[in-house]
């Protein structure tokens, strides 16, 4: 796990994401419980490569995506886009 993951914020998102809640719902409420540093979409990328064995290509996305839901990709485009690598991951291993 890379430096500065905390591994229950990891099991958090994988969780959300199994039990169906959308990628956005999962890093919004990731991003809420992250102290105010510099760098926090960075921070989201890390964890989302981490939690579901993504690479940066398949994270891409959450660079254009805002919690605040003014960014270039909206909550339902960011799960269009995102879900089907996540779920590709989970077809060829279990999320933990």
């Amino acid at each position: 796990m890379a430096a500065g993951i905390d591994p229950q914020f990891v099991a958090k998102l994988q969780t959300m994401v199994r039990e169906e809640q959308s990628v956005a719902l999962a890093l919004r409420t990731l991003f809420d419980a992250l102290p105010p540093i510099q760098g926090r979409k960075t921070t989201l990328l890390e964890y989302a490569k981490t939690a579901f064995g993504l690479s940066l290509s398949e994270t891409a996305p959450i660079a254009g995506w805002e919690v605040d839901g003014t960014g270039e990709i909206s909550d339902g485009q960011l799960d269009d886009l995102v879900m089907p690598a996540i779920a590709n991951r989970r077809s060829n291993r279990d999320l933990e």
